[in-house]
């Protein structure tokens, strides 16, 4: 199942709905991969054709947004896998995952009938998600500092 033009010209007038000119934010060299910034939040969105079960084929919207490198110091590694993985538990479509010590905030959806409504809300969630993580962090981050300062 190929991405048609129909499915791109929703994420193209849902990002259009937001204030967003998609001809900004769309790779050249890439045209269904969407880069924006939605706050301090990067927000990465990527229209795709995905194998699912036995091969068989479906287009998908992943939409993801790296949040941050893991220290490298054992403790708070360990502490920023033990936050996220609650975390997991308490959001309803967006997960975390770790890749090449990224922390990645990321939601797939199939995009069989999605409607321009429907891709605007999934990019604002997981906007708004992320962006109150990294505001989590920092505030977290700059504690620890005024802390350590005292």
């Amino acid at each position: 199942m190929a991405i048609t033009e129909r499915q791109n010209r929703i994420v193209n007038e849902a990002l259009e709905s937001m204030g967003i000119d998609p001809t900004v934010c769309t790779r050249e060299d890439a045209p269904n991969v969407w880069n924006l910034h939605r706050g301090k939040a990067q927000i990465i969105a990527v229209l795709q054709e995905s194998t699912i079960l036995q091969d068989s084929k479906a287009v998908t919207l992943t939409i993801m947004s790296p949040m941050f490198k893991v220290s490298n110091k054992a403790s708070e590694r360990l502490a920023t896998y033990q936050y996220i993985l609650e975390a997991n538990h308490r959001l309803t479509t967006e997960t975390f995952s770790v890749s090449k010590d990224w922390i990645i905030l990321s939601a797939t959806y199939y995009m069989d009938d999605m409607s321009l409504r429907e891709v605007r809300q999934l990019i604002d969630g997981l906007s708004f998600h992320a962006q109150q993580f990294l505001a989590y962090f920092t505030n977290e981050e700059e504690t620890e500092d005024e802390t350590k300062s005292k």
